[in-house]
């Protein structure tokens, strides 16, 4: 088991929460940690994008059970209808993502005997201790790449989903096995969907104060969209061919071609990385293979018995991915050599005035 920054931040963060409420003196310490736990987020812009809104909502959650404690009680309905507004009022605003600490500082208001106003404060302190603990550890210590994180995860699905797609027409895999690794991918998959939109929201935000690369955006979305290709594949397999009779020469003609593109997707990930070399050449023979390889899908299935005919879907599927696979490549291409040969600034030279 490894422990990624993540999780060793959170605890820093709940350390640094209790340090700095021992410090002032804030008592109960514990909420705290609660609220750096519940703030700690997987990026950069996530992390500031969240502490603002939990400073908003909880703020307005703070004033408004104060006010609800002074005029209507603190009774266990009261409670309860000031907790519907807040959640109401989190919603209008879209900020849901508050709602579990707004919540939590509303409960713990609420409980304040009487009208004291300095055990409201104290336990509101508390918490904005507890968020600014997170938002400090985050942003000082190893801020989240989430462009690595999401290049890194890409690459785990990709494995998960070459060893599925060879195994599945084979049937080499046992029903138990498979169903575990197309779990494990499946989740996989829709991890690296919120790490693209996460990406694809910070870059977004941050193109306002700086120039970032719209292009390599694009390329990340491109790489999800393969992915999901693949698993289009699998999906089709699952539904069609062990449904069905089968044909071992339209099968393998099938197993045998989704196999090139499976290693084609492996060169493109590798080119991503800067380990292969860049040429076009792959993209073209691709292209090609892919419309011989359709060509032959609709020869065959005018030939193929009735009880074979949804195979066709599965070839279907195996040519959308190649398809993918090509408009990936030639991104991919577009942007390498776009970088190689971006020209170097060079300095203006100065010249003199003849006065000078």
């Amino acid at each position: 088991m490894t422990l990624g920054a993540r999780v060793l931040k959170t605890g820093l963060a709940i350390s640094l929460s209790l340090y700095i409420c021992r410090l002032l003196g804030l008592q109960p310490e514990v909420l705290a940690p609660v609220a750096a736990v519940i703030v700690m987020q997987p990026s950069l812009y996530g992390t500031w994008r969240h502490v603002w809104q939990q400073i908003q909502a909880n703020t307005v959650g703070a004033v408004i059970a104060f006010l609800a404690s002074q005029f209507i009680g603190n009774d266990l309905f009261s409670i309860g209808i000031v907790a519907v507004l807040v959640i109401a009022f989190c919603l209008k605003f879209k900020m849901g993502e508050t709602i579990g600490l707004t919540l939590v500082t509303v409960l713990i208001i609420m409980e304040a005997p009487g009208d004291d106003i300095q055990f409201a404060v104290n336990r509101f302190s508390i918490i904005l201790v507890g968020i600014i603990s997170s938002l400090l550890v985050n942003v000082a210590i190893a801020p989240p790449n989430v462009r690595k994180m999401y290049e890194e995860k890409v690459k785990d699905v990709f494995a998960s989903m070459s060893l599925l797609l060879r195994t599945a027409i084979s049937d080499e895999m046992t029903e138990l096995a498979f169903r575990h690794k197309r779990q494990n991918f499946d989740q996989g998959l829709l991890k690296c969907s919120e790490m693209y939109h996460v990406y694809h929201e910070e870059q977004r935000r941050m193109a306002r104060i700086k120039h970032v690369d719209a292009r390599q955006t694009v390329i990340y979305k491109h790489m999800l969209k393969a992915l999901n290709k693949g698993a289009n594949i699998l999906e089709a397999i699952d539904g069609h061919y062990f449904q069905s009779r089968r044909d071992e020469h339209f099968a393998k003609t099938i197993h045998e071609y989704l196999d090139q593109l499976i290693r084609y997707h492996e060169y493109i990930l590798l080119k991503v990385d800067g380990k292969a070399k860049q040429t076009r050449i792959y993209a073209k023979q691709t292209a090609e293979s892919n419309e011989r390889f359709m060509k032959q899908l609709l020869q065959e299935a005018n030939q193929l018995d009735p009880h074979h005919i949804h195979l066709v879907l599965i070839g279907s599927a195996v040519y959308e991915y190649g398809l993918q696979l090509v408009r990936l490549d030639r991104l991919v291409e577009h942007q390498l050599k776009k970088r190689k040969g971006q020209p170097k600034r060079r300095r203006r030279p100065v010249t003199r005035s003849w006065k000078d």
